[in-house]
């Protein structure tokens, strides 16, 4: 997944503030750890799974507004899968599936790579060529 969504840098910082704020001095190592490995390499089968279980950890709320793109494609991606089949690709991940709305569900499967969630939102996400 090459998308950068436009917001990441200020999202990954609201993310550092509330870990740490909320994790213990060793957690909030792992999760710096994690997310310079992130920035550096992607989101990797090992990144993905390992920042999910520490994110698991803490509470954060994106404090931003979001492009109309992003809101389409949120609202796609809850139209289209139901909150069970969010939370077994969760399960798919290796993770335990968080108890959130579903639109946020797709928010973090989509920043996650999840296949599915990425072919709903991404056509919504990508600039359009314009035709001519």
């Amino acid at each position: 997944m090459d998308t950068v969504v436009p917001f990441a840098k200020q999202k990954i910082s609201q993310i550092r503030e509330a870990g740490k704020k909320q994790l213990s001095p060793e957690e909030y190592e792992e999760l710096e750890r994690l997310l310079r490995a992130f920035q550096i390499h992607g989101i990797t089968p090992y990144i993905n799974v390992e920042l999910g279980k520490i994110m698991a950890k803490f509470q954060w709320g994106l404090e931003i507004s979001e492009s109309p793109e992003w809101a389409e494609a949120l609202i796609k991606c809850d139209e289209t899968f139901l909150g069970y089949e969010l939370r077994e690709m969760f399960e798919e991940l290796g993770m335990d599936p968080p108890r959130r709305h579903k639109k946020e569900l797709c928010r973090e499967l989509y920043l996650m790579g999840c296949p599915k969630v990425v072919e709903v939102m991404e056509p919504y996400l990508t600039p359009k060529e314009e035709e001519g």
